[in-house]
């Protein structure tokens, strides 16, 4: 227990940046990202795309080029769900969960754009933009090791992807994204069910396939990791299907199926290069890429 009466939770360090998570008196608690790199100073939100946001993003309460800090109810990651090491009575199956944070994307998405809002917003992603890094100057040797285990084909297709994006962003189908819809960054009370996604920095001007393959990608990660620790092949991946194209028939905009498969593959491929970036762990990393690879017949 510090000094303001908060306890920590946890925290660590990646490559990317610093968190860390404290319980106040208040019962409420407190997340804290120090980044690494300036956060885009052109990220800004305006007073229209503040009043649109969905009542499950949670706006920032401190926010400085480098840090932000937000107030939320829980400290449960919606990865603890999906992979099953958190059981609630409160909470729908991670499948049912995974839908209503899709649904809540796509309000975001629907809501706010085409506006202002969306059109002060930048094109470029923070994260595509590191990805871009390590496909271009991998930085070290076991960032290029690893880079070499995918297929060519799929670095090749990221390559693209990464250059299109601009150009997708920028046309009228840009809407406001959230742009870093990671199942980490997604917080869900285990009490009501309701969940929390903390919103700021990252939002960009993109299509949804963007948000959606984000989170897409963590799930397939989460999935092929308990394939690793079970020893057996896990069939998940086609109920996840199903939720997407049913979103996307539900959707006011039918989404880019194939788009948002391209997007969830770069989350991983980013992700495994952070990872072995900050921990090292090489064979950590081969197993991972080997069983993402085979979950999605890569």
């Amino acid at each position: 227990m510090n000094r303001n009466g908060s306890e920590l939770i946890w925290s660590f360090s990646t490559n990317v940046w610093e968190q860390c998570l404290a319980k106040r008196a208040t019962s409420r608690y407190s997340l804290t990202r120090r980044y690494r790199d300036p956060i885009l100073s052109s990220t800004r939100l305006t007073s229209d795309l503040v009043e649109a946001v969905p009542k499950y993003f949670i706006l920032p309460t401190r926010w400085s080029d480098r840090l932000v800090n937000y107030s939320l109810t829980t400290s449960t990651f919606l990865v603890s769900l999906i992979a099953a090491e958190v059981v609630s009575d409160f909470c729908d199956p991670p499948v049912v969960l995974v839908d209503r944070v899709l649904a809540a994307y796509q309000e975001l998405h629907d809501l706010v754009a085409p506006s202002s809002a969306a059109e002060s917003l930048p094109c470029n992603n923070v994260h595509l933009n590191r990805l871009c890094g390590y496909l271009t100057n991998p930085q070290s040797a076991r960032v290029d090791a690893v880079r070499r285990w995918f297929p060519r084909s799929v670095i090749s297709d990221i390559s693209r992807l990464i250059n299109s994006i601009e150009a997708v962003s920028d046309n009228p189908c840009g809407r406001v994204c959230h742009g870093n819809a990671s199942a980490g960054n997604i917080f869900v009370n285990l009490q009501t069910g309701e969940f929390e996604i903390p919103f700021g920095p990252e939002v960009v001007n993109a299509p949804i396939e963007l948000d959606i393959g984000w989170l897409l990608g963590d799930v397939f990660e989460i999935i092929s990791l308990q394939q690793i620790s079970r020893g057996e092949q896990l069939d998940q991946v086609a109920a996840y299907d199903d939720i997407i194209v049913s979103r996307s028939r539900r959707s006011n905009l039918q989404f880019d199926i194939e788009l948002c498969y391209r997007f969830a593959i770069a989350r991983f491929v980013l992700h495994i290069l952070d990872f072995v970036n900050t921990t090292s762990a090489i064979s950590a990393a081969r197993a991972r890429v080997n069983a993402f690879c085979e979950l999605l017949k890569l």
